[in-house]
């Protein structure tokens, strides 16, 4: 593999990687989604902007 096939391979690796940080979620927003929810669920939409 030459040089320019690696830096052309690392282009498409590095845009796969930013495209799936961008679909999955972190620990920390799917926990921020399930308190959102459980506000809602309960009519404390005053608190929701607490927790978003």
């Amino acid at each position: 593999m030459s040089e320019s096939d690696i830096k052309r391979l690392e282009k498409k690796i590095d845009a796969i990687s930013e495209f799936l940080e961008d679909i999955y979620l972190t620990k920390e927003e799917r926990e921020r989604i399930k308190e959102s929810d459980q506000v809602v669920r309960e009519g404390r939409l005053k608190d929701l902007t607490r927790v978003v």
